[in-house]
């Protein structure tokens, strides 16, 4: 994997295509961090959560919320 693509800096579009690990996804709406480049990874990763609005503190408890159910969610089982 090359880094420092022109998509994601550490993972390409097939890459997130192929990828069968659930994800939690928090959209970015920032010059660094674009909405459109989060709305694609959503349309490409089949296994993502997204929690959006999450930034704010009117939303903190929530995304916070739903983060730890996730992770809860999708911790490895022994």
């Amino acid at each position: 994997m090359r880094l420092g693509g022109d998509f994601l800096f550490a993972a390409t579009r097939g890459f997130l295509a192929a990828c069968k690990i659930p994800m939690l996804l928090m959209p970015g709406d920032d010059l660094v961090h674009p909405k459109v480049t989060s709305d694609e990874m959503v349309r490409l990763a089949p296994h993502t959560k997204v929690v959006a609005p999450w930034k704010g503190d009117q939303y903190k408890d929530m995304a916070m919320r739903r983060a730890t159910e996730f992770f809860v969610a999708h911790a490895p089982r022994n």
